[in-house]
């Protein structure tokens, strides 16, 4: 089996706005392998978010190839992508946003396993991985910042997903907070998993293994292997 789990080929992605078009990916070449972070760096407004959204299988390209689990996102129907999601996990910016604030910890946990078909045996290495144990009957507002990222990964990682997207996962949290994410981003690859992050934290970048830097929507660089 390859180890490559995402592929972009000159790929484009366009939105309609009131008055005109944006381009907010153009002629993209890419591709993501298992067991390693890619961090997808450049200014706000550089097509980060565009880019993970579509390796997450959450958007369609306008142009171009994108290909995730060998499944052609832009010509899948609806059913085979929400059958891809399953495979796939999305951490968001905000904290909170990863969060339903009246499910427990062990709730949000068991909800993710029920839609993933996880046996309740299979969230006991997460919730070890994700220091989450002593937490478990925790609402969201009895949490921090970093537990409640902690959360959100642990979340996007049952089932042992082919993918995890993340969107500046550190951005909202303090320095030690957002180191303890780093760790746990680079220990989830360490299991197998692609970790693809979108960032401006150069701590997340010098944890990579390969980065790319977006500029207006194009690649302007990157560093690492691929």
């Amino acid at each position: 089996m390859s180890d490559v789990v995402a592929r972009c080929t000159a790929l484009s992605k366009t939105y309609a706005a009131s008055t005109e078009t944006v381009e907010a990916l153009h002629d993209i070449d890419l591709s993501v392998e298992r067991a390693t972070v890619t961090a997808v760096v450049g200014p706000s407004g550089s097509g980060k978010t565009s880019l993970l959204r579509i390796l997450a299988a959450a958007d369609r390209p306008s142009s171009g190839l994108a290909e995730i689990a060998d499944l052609n996102v832009a010509h899948a129907s609806r059913f085979q992508l929400r059958r891809l999601r399953r495979h796939i996990g999305y951490v968001f910016q905000r904290p909170s946003d990863n969060a339903i604030s009246y499910l427990s910890v062990l709730a949000h946990l068991e909800a993710v396993a029920k839609h993933r078909g996880v046996p309740p045996a299979g969230l006991d290495p997460v919730i070890g991985l994700l220091r989450l144990r002593g937490r478990l009957g925790h609402l969201p507002h009895q949490l921090s910042g970093g537990e409640l990222q902690r959360l959100g990964l642990a979340q996007a990682l049952v089932g042992d997903p082919l993918l995890i997207a993340a969107d500046e996962p550190t951005a909202q949290l303090d320095n030690d907070s957002g180191a303890e994410v780093i760790q746990l981003l680079r220990a989830i690859a360490d299991r197998g998993t692609c970790v693809i992050v979108a960032t401006h934290d150069s701590g997340v970048a010098a944890a990579a293994d390969r980065t790319v830097a977006l500029r207006a929507g194009r690649l302007e660089s990157r560093t690492g292997p691929g």
